[in-house]
C-alpha cells in the first residue's frame, strides 16, 4: 500500500481540487497482484462512474456520467490504463448518459451491458440498437459472477426518477453497498441485508438516513457529494467512527482491496498533503 502511495504523490504533483484531469498526468499505477482488486469512484462534473479493476486484467465500469463529463471520464480511464472495458453496468439512463454509452461501448470494446429489468423495457429501442453488445437483463435477485472473485447482487431495480439499480458487489471477502434509489427505499433493502457485514456503502446523501447506518455499521461510505440535509448523517457518521469521503469535495478515490481487507486513497487529498 505504501508504494502505491508514494506512487502517487510524486505522479500527482499537477492534480488541483476540480473535476478535470490535468494533462500533465500521463498514468495511475495501481500495482496490483492477481489477488488484489481496485474500486474507483471517480469525481465528475456531471453524473456518477464508478470502475472496479481486478489483478487479472479484468475491468468493469458502472455507469459512464452524462455528456457533459465524456472528456473527464475519458482522460480518468487513461490515467488508470483502462483500454478495455469487459462489462458496463448501467444503474440508471436517460437521453444525457446515451451518447456515453454508445461511445464507451464503441471506443472500449465493451461485450456485454448490463441493465434492470425496467429500465431496458423503457429504453428497449436504445439498447437495440447496440449492436455491436449483448445486453444482460438484471432483476432483483439476480446474482452473477465477473472476474474470479468479483460478485455482483441486485437487491432492488427500478427505473423511475428517484430509484435505479442497488447492487451488493463481492470484492473477494469484501462487501460493497452500491445505492442509487430514493431513502425511503433503500432503508427498506437495508433491513435485508443488515445482518450481512458491509466493508463499505456508495451513497448519494438522499439515498441514506441515520438509520441505515446504525444498521449496517460500515467501516467506509463514500457519497456523490454534500448537502445541507447531509449534515446530521455526516455528524453521525463521524460520531460512529465511519470514514467519510464525500466526491465533490475531496474528489476521485480509489479504495485498494485484499482478501479481507481494503484502504482508501483519495487522489487529490494525498496530493494536498505531501505539498
Amino acid at each position: 500500500m505504501k508504494l502505491l502511495m508514494v506512487w502517487l504523490a510524486l505522479s500527482l504533483f499537477s492534480l488541483n481540487e476540480t473535476a478535470s484531469v490535468p494533462d500533465e498526468i500521463k498514468k495511475i499505477d495501481l500495482n496490483l497482484s492477481e489477488q488484489e482488486y481496485s474500486v474507483t469512484f471517480f469525481d465528475l462534473s456531471e453524473g456518477e462512474a464508478t470502475l472496479i479493476l481486478s489483478g487479472d486484467g479484468t475491468a468493469i465500469l458502472i455507469d459512464t456520467g452524462t455528456d457533459k463529463s465524456k472528456k473527464e471520464l475519458s482522460r480518468w480511464l487513461k490515467l488508470y490504463g483502462v483500454e478495455k472495458i469487459d462489462v458496463l453496468v448501467l444503474t440508471k439512463f436517460n437521453m444525457t448518459i446515451a451518447d456515453n454509452v454508445k461511445w464507451a461501448v464503441s471506443d472500449y470494446n465493451i461485450p456485454f451491458v448490463v441493465a434492470g429489468k425496467s429500465l431496458y423495457q423503457n429504453n428497449r429501442g436504445f439498447f437495440d440498437d447496440l449492436n455491436s453488445t449483448s445486453v444482460k437483463i438484471w432483476k432483483t435477485g439476480t446474482q452473477e459472477i465477473f472476474s474470479e472473485k468479483v460478485g455482483f447482487q441486485v437487491i432492488h431495480e427500478d427505473d423511475s426518477q428517484e430509484n435505479g439499480l442497488d447492487l451488493i458487489i463481492k470484492v473477494a471477502e469484501n462487501r460493497l453497498l452500491y445505492l442509487t434509489s430514493s431513502a425511503k427505499v433503500s432503508a427498506e433493502l437495508v433491513e435485508g441485508v443488515a445482518h450481512e457485514h458491509t466493508n463499505m456503502i456508495k451513497a448519494d446523501p438522499g439515498s441514506l438516513t441515520v438509520e441505515t447506518i446504525e444498521q449496517i455499521d460500515p467501516q467506509t461510505v463514500v457519497l456523490n457529494r454534500n448537502s445541507r440535509k447531509s449534515a446530521g448523517l455526516l455528524e453521525k457518521l463521524h460520531e460512529q467512527w465511519v470514514k467519510v469521503y464525500v466526491l465533490s469535495k475531496q474528489g476521485t478515490i480509489t479504495a485498494k482491496f485484499t482478501e479481507k481487507t481494503h484502504e482508501v486513497f483519495p487522489i487529490n487529498n494525498h496530493l494536498y498533503q505531501q505539498k
